[in-house]
């Protein structure tokens, strides 16, 4: 939303325009955050099963 001009009167409508406006912004941040997360979780997911089939291979040898 566009900022008033000099000299305008604010609407009561107009604080919740530029709430709305902020809020927008900061869904956006917060988009962008979880899906960082979410390809982080990924990776760590990845990796886990990687490990678990690790140890899996390394209990059979044990118990050969």
């Amino acid at each position: 939303m566009k900022p008033l001009l000099p000299g305008a009167l604010e609407l009561p409508n107009d604080k919740y325009r530029f709430r709305i406006d902020e809020l927008e912004r900061q869904i956006e941040q917060y988009r962008d955050e979880n899906a960082r997360y979410a390809d982080e979780n990924a990776k760590y997911a990845d990796e886990n099963a990687r490990l678990k089939e690790k140890i899996a291979q390394l209990e059979a040898r044990i118990g050969e």
